[in-house]
C-alpha cells in the first residue's frame, strides 16, 4: 500500500481546514437526528447512529466500550487489525512489518493481539 489510510484522512483534513471540498472518494454523510447511545464517546456514538442507518456491515470502530455498544445494537464490528489482517489475506501488505510499525504508534491494542501467529 503505497499511500497509507492514516496519510489520506490526515490529507483530507487539510483539504477541510483550507475550505476545500473532500476528494471525490470520500463520501460525507450527516449523522441522523437520533439519540445518540449512553456511555460513549460522541465521536463513536455518531459512528454507530450512521452505521445503523446506513446498514454498515461492518462497522470499523476500535473503542472497546464503542464496539460492545455497537454490538448490543446488532452491529457487526471490526477494528484495525481486523482490517489489516484482511488486506494482508489479500497480499496487499506484510502484517508482520505492519503490526510492527503499529506498535511504535499511539494506536493502543492488547499485547496478545502482536503475539498471535497470522
Amino acid at each position: 500500500m503505497r499511500c497509507s489510510v492514516n496519510f489520506r484522512l490526515r490529507m483530507c483534513r487539510r483539504r477541510f481546514e483550507a475550505g476545500l471540498p473532500p476528494p471525490a472518494w470520500l463520501e460525507v454523510q450527516p449523522t441522523p437526528n437520533e439519540p445518540l447511545p449512553p456511555h460513549v464517546h460522541r465521536g463513536e456514538a455518531s459512528a454507530i447512529v450512521l452505521a445503523k442507518h446506513l446498514k454498515a456491515d461492518p462497522l470499523l470502530i476500535d473503542d472497546q466500550d464503542a464496539r460492545a455498544c455497537a454490538e448490543s445494537e446488532g452491529l457487526r464490528t471490526t477494528g484495525l487489525p481486523g482490517v489489516l489482517c484482511d488486506a494482508a489475506e489479500l497480499g496487499l501488505l506484510d502484517i508482520e512489518i505492519v503490526f510492527a510499525r503499529l506498535q511504535e504508534t499511539s494506536f493502543r491494542a492488547p499485547s496478545s493481539l502482536y503475539d498471535r501467529p497470522v
